[in-house]
């Protein structure tokens, strides 16, 4: 798991989230700046880590982030990282 993990992060780009956070002035619960770089891998690993612990295809979020298991079996483990910002979903029932 911790090599996975360490592959994420080493692989995010956490300086262009750190920007874009500081540049929408988006600030973590209770938090008058935005959060630091530091912050924000300490972030994503207790996320990473988390999802780890669950069922494939299932995922944790919080402060943009969001930590997926892609898959954990005998032939690996599967991790991924992204940061949102904007996201919309809709669904509506075919009429019969």
């Amino acid at each position: 798991m911790q090599k996975v993990i360490e592959k994420v992060i080493k692989d995010f780009n956490f300086v262009k989230v750190h920007k874009a956070m500081v540049g929408l002035n988006w600030t973590w619960l209770n938090e008058e700046e935005s959060p630091s770089v530091c912050e924000l891998i300490l972030c994503a690993i207790r996320l990473l880590e988390e999802a780890y612990k669950m069922e494939p295809g299932h995922s944790v979020s919080t402060g943009g982030f969001r930590a997926t298991n892609l898959y954990n079996n005998v032939d690996g483990v599967g991790l991924s990282l992204e940061f949102i910002v904007t996201e919309s979903e809709f669904y509506e029932r075919e009429q019969e």
